[in-house]
């Protein structure tokens, strides 16, 4: 067989391709390797970083979160969730400050900046549990009623107060239903219904629900009937969501009073006084230069027939005022409006009310100061708004 030089240097540079492809793939299956141990590292490590930043939490603001994540239905470890608010308030908080520092704006209110804007994420995933809090309480409440009374009947029907609490608990009850499965799954455990019924007052923050299970205790004790005792609980209870209904109705004026005067009537007053400030300071500015011109014609400013000083207050501060006071005005208006209509001084209502009429009293105001500005515009000559 004669020798080809050709097929010698073709064997050998496919020899050295499948070389380099091999070297290739065994640095590549290195690298998967590392990024493989990498990420299982780093799977491991990341979920571990929010228990330990909640752990540095004081204890007694642990204990305040416990509390209210409970009665919240929240069943995650409350380590875990407060570490996630942390990160959550520091990464709002730098983002804060990187957009301070591209605007130029100073260390010291940068740092103030940052501050209060971590200091608000607190305040704010405070209030949003609150309100997961006071809504769950409400439902829980709303169908109290009904539940008593599904109750009742079954237990006059023959059933066992076990059966019937078991068999009223209806999906549609929501966090009802659900607490009354625990209560019935504590009950298979052992414990006595006297203790889990107690238990679930430690899960729902309701002063009207711990009142309807310190009756029915009461009632299972006493060896009374209790078919009669749940009825009545039931009726009575209906009777008071009907008074506050009624409440709701016939403070329906006053609430809208508040609600007009604080979004419409304060924004236009406001902004019928800015532009009085700008229309009178415009005209100030005039009447001197006026006068100074006729003291340089040689006549004597004594005896113009108007005389007027300055403005004690000029647009900027004003308009710096108006904002203030309207913020005012509409917190407090929307915690009043909560209380005519709930009774309640911080519901769910009235913390979702505040930044909605806030926003809207704000919001007016400026439509109806360039609303008025355009209207005006012919008389204020070479002026600016705010």
């Amino acid at each position: 067989m004669s020798f080809n030089p050709i097929n010698r240097i073709f064997e050998t540079v496919i020899d050295g391709i499948v070389y380099i492809i091999e070297i290739m793939l065994n640095i590549l299956l290195i690298f998967l390797g590392i990024l493989s141990r990498f990420l299982g590292f780093i799977s491991k490590f990341i979920p571990s970083i929010p228990p330990r930043i909640g752990a540095a939490v004081p204890k007694n603001t642990r204990q305040q979160w416990e509390a209210l994540m409970r009665y919240a239905g929240v069943e995650e470890e409350t380590k875990k969730v407060l570490g996630y608010v942390m990160i959550y308030c520091i990464v709002v908080a730098l983002a804060f400050i990187i957009a301070c520092f591209i605007l130029g704006v100073e260390a010291y209110i940068t740092l103030l900046v940052g501050v209060f804007a971590f200091i608000s994420g607190i305040v704010m995933s405070y209030v949003a549990v609150a309100v997961v809090v006071e809504r769950r309480s409400r439902s829980v409440e709303d169908v109290l009623p009904d539940f008593l009374s599904l109750m009742s009947q079954n237990i006059a029907a023959g059933m066992t107060t076990y059966d019937a609490m078991k068999s009223s608990a209806r999906p549609e009850f929501g966090p009802l239903a659900e607490e009354i499965y625990k209560v019935s799954r504590d009950m298979l455990s052992g414990v006595p219904m006297e203790a889990a019924l107690l238990k679930m007052t430690n899960r729902i923050k309701s002063e009207k629900v711990a009142r309807v299970i310190r009756l029915v205790i009461g009632g299972l004790k006493s060896g009374g009937r209790l078919p009669k005792v749940l009825q009545e609980i039931s009726r009575d209870l209906q009777r008071e969501q009907g008074l506050l209904k009624r409440m709701v109705g016939e403070t329906g004026a006053q609430s809208g009073f508040i609600l007009v005067g604080v979004i419409l009537g304060a924004p236009l007053l406001f902004a019928v006084s800015l532009q009085f400030i700008e229309l009178f300071s415009l005209i100030s500015e005039e009447v001197h230069a006026s006068d100074f011109e006729t003291a340089h014609a040689g006549f004597s400013s004594s005896i113009t027939f108007i005389s007027m000083g300055g403005m004690s207050i000029n647009t900027s501060e004003f308009f710096t005022y108006t904002v203030i006071i309207l913020f005012i005005l509409s917190f407090f208006g929307a915690i009043v409006i909560g209380l005519l209509r709930s009774g309640k001084v911080l519901t769910s209502g009235n913390i979702t009310l505040v930044p909605v009429m806030v926003i809207l009293s704000i919001g007016v105001f400026l439509l109806f100061k360039e609303v008025i500005s355009v209207v005006f515009q012919g008389m204020i000559v070479g002026g600016g708004g705010v």
